[in-house]
């Protein structure tokens, strides 16, 4: 019965945009903390670096994808469908000039220095 279903969602899936899947399929990461850095390696597959924009503003780091110009011109059915999506990690307050990124295999490295870090821990009074 379950087949059923995921055939009839594949069918619909071909003809229609699906606005209620979620982006962060498209943009699977893993976060790992270093000592001074955080690393992080985000799936993006099938598209080049001139596509990827990776950007810094107010303690969030955002990682934009430009979907590919295609004509789809000569395919008759297509499962691997790419759009644009962005996600935002929040990665506090700073040095954004030390950020560093490589593209390579379909996986995005961002470096991501605590440097700069500042912890303006603030304490709220009960009354």
């Amino acid at each position: 019965m379950r087949f059923l279903f995921d055939s009839i969602n594949d069918f619909f899936d071909d003809w229609f945009d699906n606005p209620f899947k979620s982006n962060y399929n498209n943009m699977r990461t893993d976060i790992k903390e270093e000592n001074d850095q955080y690393l992080f390696a985000i799936e993006i597959p099938g598209y080049n670096k001139e596509d990827i924009e990776i950007s810094y503003k107010d303690g969030y780091l955002t990682v934009a994808v430009e979907a590919p110009k295609d004509d789809n011109q000569g395919y008759i059915h297509r499962e691997r469908y790419q759009r644009g999506c962005s996600r935002d990690y929040y990665v506090g307050n700073i040095d954004d000039s030390k950020i560093t990124a490589n593209y390579e295999n379909g996986i995005l490295h961002i470096t991501v220095p605590k440097e700069g870090i500042q912890d303006n821990k603030k304490y709220i009074s009960i009354n």
